[in-house]
């Protein structure tokens, strides 16, 4: 088992919580879970494409049937446990519409996630993201902690304009102005095609035990393209880096890619700029929020409640934010719900319905990760 240092963390690593992750795998042994299958896609593309990920948790404390779930991963050194001791951020549900659409999401078998044991993940997770300066995996399970943090236009927003806060309101009236103009800000967040990673390991997977196995042989087939995202996101992260060669580098690399994969599909992805700082205070930006809509305005709101730790939001990385039920819904031809419903032995219209229960007209995960449905 490999115990890791945080000075060992390599620049395109994932952070995930070890109770959290082992749960995924273990609860869907046992049953479909729409939130948890969603959430193994996001695991996935992460094991796929990271170095490695380091999962905080004490291993000790884990019940040894969680840890058995994912013990090929932790034996191929996929996950590493983190060895060095963090404080832990104690965090809440942001509001009681958000713990309400949790705890509504377990009793309709959507997920099966305890609220409590979500908040404590996200507790660990906040404190290792302080501690370590690493952007953690985005899963469903942990939504309802976070609120509006999940929309990546903006956090990037808020902290590019908390990292360069002169003149603070013509750089939030600019930003307002590139939104409108393009839909999106420019350097810090994109739209990213991915190969269908998860489609491609559940397509070889005859039943959900082979699942692990063949993420393993995908990881060995991936090799090269973990390389060269590992160079993607250290060019990315470079201060240096111009809006034009963002934009440029992050077409070379799915040209490359597209060239040697053998597939028509893409899956997406969003990879923005952000801040450690930024998750760990993400409730109590929601809550002063309050009802404000304009890019502008929140965006000095944000401003404000991150004036006193400038020299904190310096730590940058890129946290990916995966949509791994819109990647389900818009896959061609339906692929996606045929393989999984022979994976997880279940009928394919009972698949498709939970699954479409997730992008609802009032559901919490499609507010927050902006789902629209095919």
């Amino acid at each position: 088992m490999v115990l890791l240092k945080h000075s060992a963390f390599p620049p395109n690593v994932g952070l995930a919580d070890l109770s959290g992750v082992s749960k995924i795998f273990y609860h869907l042994r046992q049953r479909f879970y729409p939130v948890e299958f969603a959430d193994l896609c996001t695991l996935i593309d992460e094991i796929v494409l990271r170095e490695h990920i380091v999962l905080v948790g004490k291993i000790e404390t884990t019940p040894a049937q969680y840890i058995q779930a994912i013990q090929p991963l932790i034996n191929a050194k996929v996950f590493q446990i983190l060895a060095e001791p963090f404080r832990p951020i104690r965090t809440e549900t942001s509001s009681a519409a958000l713990l309400a659409a949790a705890q509504a999401a377990g009793r309709d078998g959507l997920t099966a996630a305890m609220v409590k044991d979500a908040d404590l993940e996200v507790t660990r997770l906040l404190g290792a993201e302080a501690k370590f300066g690493r952007p953690a995996t985005v899963l469903l399970r942990n939504l309802h902690n976070f609120g509006v943090n999940r929309r990546p236009k903006f956090e990037h927003g808020v902290i590019d304009l908390v990292q360069r806060n002169r003149r603070l309101a013509d750089d939030a009236r600019a930003l307002h102005a590139e939104i409108q103009r393009n839909g999106v800000p420019v350097r810090g967040f994109v739209h990213l095609d991915v190969p269908p990673l998860a489609l491609a390991v559940l397509k070889n997977s005859a039943s959900f035990e082979q699942v692990i196995e063949r993420i393993l042989d995908m990881r060995d087939t991936a090799s090269v393209l973990r390389h060269d995202t590992s160079v993607l996101i250290e060019r990315l992260s470079n201060p240096a880096t111009t809006v034009e060669m963002h934009a440029e580098l992050i077409r070379n690399w799915e040209k490359k890619w597209r060239k040697s994969w053998d597939s028509a599909i893409a899956e997406k992805i969003f990879i923005c700029n952000t801040s450690t700082v930024f998750l760990a205070k993400g409730a109590e930006l929601v809550r002063s929020l309050g009802d404000i809509q304009s890019w502008s305005d929140a965006a000095l709101k944000g401003i404000a409640l991150f004036r006193d730790v400038r020299e904190a939001t310096s730590i940058d990385a890129l946290r990916p934010v995966h949509t791994p039920v819109r990647n389900y819904l818009l896959s061609s031809r339906g692929q996606m719900k045929a393989v999984v419903s022979r994976v997880f032995e279940k009928d394919p219209q009972v698949i498709d319905a939970l699954m479409k229960r997730l992008v609802a007209p009032n559901s919490l995960w499609r507010k927050a990760f902006r789902i629209e449905s095919p």
